[in-house]
């Protein structure tokens, strides 16, 4: 059993584990010879997307994160952080705001960053999902805003709809084909070879940005 849906789901898998079947997990680890675990390299796309929008001219860069409740939207946020530290860029506590990744979140997340003042709002916004990036979409839309000229938007999945997004959305692709690849490749070792003790327990899924239009420098010099 490949359980890949990144939530919470801990006494489910417990449950799973006592009936004695292999199971690969993604982003959770359990300490269980029949258990491999599929991580998710969050880093290198994130990394690439604030090397993006600071190449561009962005310094005022924020981040509507996931539900701190999941274990993938706290490791969003930490890559992130490191990602700004690494670019010596300011992370501004009011910048960084929990959502929960559907498009109302995206909504009420740019919501209060447009409650703060002109002068310090971001330029630009990393989505810790494409939904809430796709809601920040719409809500700058119903502001009269325009993307990316007045702001830049990242979203992070790269779903189906993200390409058709006006503008067309840029995201970090996390590849599902790859992601699916691995979880069959880590079954089969383990109904293969289940007691081979070099068997291979965990899978490291990369994740890369897809620039499209929803990003741009700056207006004004407003970075």
């Amino acid at each position: 059993m490949a359980v890949l849906s990144f939530g919470a789901e801990e006494p489910v898998l417990d449950q799973l584990v006592h009936r004695d079947i292999p199971m690969v997990l993604a982003e959770f680890r359990l300490d269980d010879p029949k258990v491999s675990t599929i991580l998710l390299d969050y880093s290198t796309g994130i990394h690439e997307a604030i090397r993006h929008l600071v190449g561009l001219g962005h310094s005022k860069i924020a981040f509507l994160a996931g539900p701190h409740k999941l274990h993938s939207a706290i490791t969003r946020e930490n890559d992130y952080r490191a990602a700004m530290q690494q670019a010596g860029l300011t992370i501004q506590k009011k910048w960084v705001i929990e959502c929960d990744h559907t498009l109302k979140g995206g909504v009420a997340g740019f919501a209060q960053l447009q409650a703060q003042a002109p002068q310090a709002r971001p330029s630009a916004i990393l989505c810790s999902n494409d939904m809430t990036a796709i809601g920040v979409l719409r809500a700058a839309y119903m502001e009269g805003l325009r993307v990316p000229d007045d702001v830049s938007v990242i979203g992070l999945d790269d779903i189906d709809f993200a390409e058709f997004t006006l503008p067309p959305l840029t995201t970090i692709r996390l590849s599902r084909a790859d992601l699916a690849r691995s979880a069959f490749e880590a079954l089969r070792q383990q109904a293969e070879d289940p007691n081979n003790p070099k068997l291979e327990r965990e899978y490291l899924v990369s994740t890369s940005l897809v620039v499209r239009g929803s990003t741009a420098a700056p207006a004004n010099g407003r970075s």
